[in-house]
């Protein structure tokens, strides 16, 4: 009896360590299934909208604060052209060092650029468009006068330069649940728990094969 305690207590502390090892990582490399809704916040660039032309090799830097705590990915306003022109979008911070990157083709369906990244609504980000020197041609992106952005954009660059537009954006957010945090921690209790399990399991068999071949010698 004071065996199976022992085991049962070590397959415990086991799975909580396994568990709060694996839910810590999903919560800083992995936050997108911590979100239980996901929605678009923007009054969209549809006032005097115009459309210009994105040459290989040019860039864009859009400035926002980010309006909640967790930003899924930003949506932008491309024409959309049956080749492998690509762009590819950077977030920022503050300082310039990239939080994420993230990509798409014009044959994509969806122009966003998914970073799944935790955000401070208190500070500044910068959303990075790279028009890669390898693009067949240039790429038409939607903008819009200066006034005319989400409520976190904060002016737009091009190649450095400020433009006076604003790029034509939709920022995609997600709700965090704390529910969903113990769901996963429960989930990965009861697979260290099983997991731990079947280690002594098979190192008990061992064990017994040891000792059954030393009794048999």
């Amino acid at each position: 009896m004071k065996n199976s305690w022992k085991k049962l207590a070590l397959l415990a502390a086991g799975g909580m360590i396994f568990s709060a090892l694996s839910t810590g990582i999903m919560y800083r490399f992995f936050p997108q299934y911590l979100c239980y809704a996901v929605y678009a916040v923007g009054r969209g660039n549809l006032y005097q909208p115009e459309t210009r032309e994105m040459t290989p090799g040019t860039s864009l830097t859009e400035c926002f604060s980010p309006q909640f705590g967790f930003l899924t990915g930003i949506s932008i306003g491309v024409k959309r052209e049956e080749n492998d022109n690509t762009l590819i979008g950077r977030l920022l911070d503050d300082e310039g060092k990239v939080l994420a990157e993230s990509h798409f083709t014009l044959k994509d369906t969806d122009y966003s650029f998914l970073f799944y990244k935790w955000v401070d609504p208190e500070c500044q980000y910068k959303l990075q468009i790279l028009f890669p020197e390898s693009n067949q041609s240039a790429v038409m992106v939607t903008l819009g006068p200066g006034d005319s952005g989400t409520d976190g954009q904060m002016g737009l660059s091009i190649d450095g330069s400020p433009s006076g537009k604003e790029l034509y954006a939709e920022f995609i957010y997600g709700t965090y649940s704390r529910k969903l945090l113990a769901f996963w921690f429960i989930v990965l209790f009861t697979g260290g728990f099983m997991i731990g399990e079947t280690i002594l399991y098979k190192l008990t068999l061992r064990r017994d094969r040891r000792v059954q071949s030393g009794e048999n010698s």
